[in-house]
């Protein structure tokens, strides 16, 4: 099982707590964000791309931050249990390569377990 099966468990949990509505479905939207996130990570750096995940503004369909808290619940979940937000938690760990790629990592598991449910405009 490579790195990204073995997140998808916690991504589907992370999902379903901080992006999910009480009928279990997903803003079509929300899968974009997390596409691009990856995107952004990579091209600008991790703080960039956090900074601008964490920031909701009001001309958004969805609420951008609650992918930062799906992202933080499932590297909390398996690493970074004493960390309080994913803004933090960046920032604390911005040199590292390993928070990079487990970042990344995270954010496929969540892309992939998005998929699972169902989505609506």
């Amino acid at each position: 099982m490579n790195r990204v099966e073995k997140l998808i468990p916690i991504a589907i949990e992370a999902a379903r707590e901080k992006l999910a509505n009480e009928n279990g479905v997903i803003k079509k939207v929300y899968n974009g964000y997390i596409s691009a996130f990856g995107a952004t990570v990579i091209q600008a750096g991790v703080l960039p791309a956090v900074a601008n995940l964490v920031k909701n503004t009001d001309n958004t369909e969805g609420n951008r931050k609650l992918i930062a808290d799906a992202l933080f619940y499932i590297l909390k979940n398996k690493w970074y249990t004493d960390e309080k937000d994913l803004m933090s938690t960046s920032i604390k760990y911005r040199e590292s390569a390993t928070f990079k790629k487990r970042l990344l990592d995270a954010t496929t598991a969540l892309k992939l377990a998005v998929r699972t449910f169902k989505l609506e405009e």
